[in-house]
C-alpha cells in the first residue's frame, strides 16, 4: 500500500503483519503523485516473515516507471538510472533483479553489488541528481539491448524450470465516455542464448506457441506460473489476465474489467469471471497464491 507521503506500507493479508518502508523520491515535485498512480507496482525478493533479515524489495514508480530498491534495515530507497525508459515489469529471478521495458530490452540490477555508487551519470535531466542517489555502474547490465517491436504491457515470469519467460499484451483502445483498453491478445517468448555456451553473447527472445501443463497469471500485480495439475478447475496452456491499467488517468471513473482467460494455442479469449457492474468501481483485481502450511 502507497501513503499519501509516498512511503511504503507492506500489508500480509493472513497475518495481518505490518512492515513500514521510507517514501519514495518524487522524481518531479508536484507531478502526478497520487500514490495508487505514481507508485505502480512493489515486489519482494522472498518472504519476510521466513527472512527477515535478507529480503529486498523493489518498486516501480514514477508517471515513466523507473526502478528503485531497499534491502531489510536500511532507512533509504536506492534510485536505478536506467535508460531503457519506461519500466514494464520487474522480476527478482536467480537472486538478481530484471526489468523490462515496453521495447523487450532487458536490465539486470545485482542488488547484492555497491550499496550505491558515486559515479552516477547526469544523462536524466529530468531527475534531480541533487536529491536521488543512484545505482549505476558494474552491478547494472543491460542484458538485451536491442528494442524489438512496441509491447502496450510487457511481464517478465520465472518459469518452472527456472528460465525466464516475457509475455507481451495487445490492446485495442477504445475512446468514448469512459477511455478504456480491452486485450486482443499475447504473445509469450522465452529468454535463450543461440549458443549456450558462449556467455558473452547476448541472449535474445524466441517465440514460444504452447506451454503444455502450465498455467500463467498475469496484471496489474506479481505475475505468477505454476503447474496445472493440482487446479481442476484451470485450464491448461492458458494465460489467466486481470486488468493492468497503471496508464490510467487518477481523475477518470474506474471500469476494471478487462478480465479474461487466453488460449496460447488457438488465440482465443473466453472470461473467467463476470465482474458485476456494481463492482466496476473497484481497482484492478490481483492474483493470489497463497502458502498455506
Amino acid at each position: 500500500m502507497a501513503e499519501k507521503d509516498l512511503s511504503v506500507k507492506l500489508v500480509n493479508p493472513f497475518s495481518g503483519e505490518i512492515i513500514h518502508l521510507p517514501p519514495i523520491m518524487v522524481a518531479i515535485p508536484g507531478f502526478h503523485t497520487v500514490p495508487e498512480y505514481y507508485i505502480h507496482r512493489v515486489i519482494l525478493s522472498c518472504d519476510p516473515c521466513l527472512y527477515p533479515y535478507s529480503y529486498v524489495v523493489a518498486a516501480m514508480y514514477n508517471s515513466a516507471p523507473v526502478v528503485a530498491f531497499i534491502k531489510s534495515g536500511e532507512q533509504s530507497w536506492t534510485y536505478v538510472y536506467n535508460k531503457f525508459r519506461p519500466v514494464n515489469d520487474i522480476l527478482f529471478h536467480k537472486e538478481q533483479l530484471y526489468a523490462v521495458n515496453s521495447r523487450n530490452q532487458v536490465l539486470v540490477i545485482d542488488y547484492e553489488g555497491n550499496d550505491s555508487s558515486d559515479d552516477s551519470e547526469d544523462e536524466d535531466e529530468d531527475e534531480d541528481d541533487d536529491e536521488v542517489e543512484y545505482y549505476e555502474g558494474p552491478c547494472v547490465e543491460y542484458l538485451i539491448s536491442q528494442p524489438t517491436e512496441y509491447s502496450h504491457v510487457s511481464y517478465l515470469v520465472e518459469s518452472l524450470d527456472g528460465g525466464l519467460l516475457l509475455v507481451r499484451r495487445r490492446y485495442l483502445e477504445i475512446i468514448d465516455d469512459i477511455n478504456c483498453k480491452v486485450t486482443v491478445g499475447f504473445k509469450v517468448y522465452r529468454m535463450t542464448r543461440k549458443h549456450s555456451s558462449d556467455e558473452e553473447e547476448e541472449p535474445e527472445w524466441v517465440e514460444i506457441k504452447s506451454l503444455p501443463n502450465i498455467l500463467l497469471f498475469v496484471g496489474d500485480n506479481h505475475s505468477i506460473c505454476i503447474p496445472a495439475f493440482g487446479f481442476c478447475n484451470c485450464q491448461s496452456n492458458c494465460m489467466y489476465f486481470a486488468d493492468d491499467c497503471t496508464e490510467r488517468d487518477p481523475d477518470a471513473p474506474y471500469e476494471a474489467a478487462d478480465m479474461g482467460i487466453f488460449h496460447l494455442e488457438s488465440g482465443q479469449i473466453g472470461k473467467h469471471y463476470e465482474l458485476p457492474q456494481s463492482l466496476s468501481y473497484l481497482p484492478p483485481a490481483v492474483w493470489i497464491l497463497p502458502k498455506l502450511q
